[in-house]
């Protein structure tokens, strides 16, 4: 994609800390981070969403590895891991080590901070037969 700021990282169009780099995947340092470390998985060719990410077992299998490796480097089992789709319009995963030891941890009570009180029992069946999907 023309105007994608991964795509242009990928072709080296535009500069990039880079982490980990295979034929299909792209790994480096998010530079907006929400903490340090902050990683993006990418993978080379564009692909809007994840889900649509082909061969999708090797990008979650790179994103294991790089998991495994921070969880080694820092002596910590805590990275977050994030999967939004939102700011860039290019499938990626955020790997977050726990290198500033209480910033993961904020980042999580925000993320729960956004739940609402316990869903009834009439909403969850609404949202069943709204949602439901039946594999074919």
């Amino acid at each position: 994609m023309q105007d994608c700021i991964f795509c242009k990282i990928v072709k080296g169009q535009l500069p990039a800390y880079k982490i980990y780099e295979d034929e299909n995947f792209l790994a480096f340092l998010d530079i907006m981070p929400a903490a340090a470390g902050h990683t993006l998985v990418i993978p080379k060719k564009h692909f809007r969403w994840i889900w649509e990410v082909e061969p999708f077992n090797e990008y979650m299998n790179v994103c294991r590895k790089i998991a495994q490796h921070f969880q080694k480097i820092t002596g910590e089992e805590k990275v977050l891991e994030i999967v939004e789709g939102m700011g860039v319009f290019h499938a990626h995963v955020h790997l977050i080590p726990n290198i500033e030891k209480n910033k993961v941890d904020r980042i999580v009570e925000l993320l729960t901070s956004l739940q609402t009180a316990r869903i009834t029992d009439e909403k969850s069946q609404e949202l069943v037969k709204l949602l439901k999907y039946e594999a074919k």
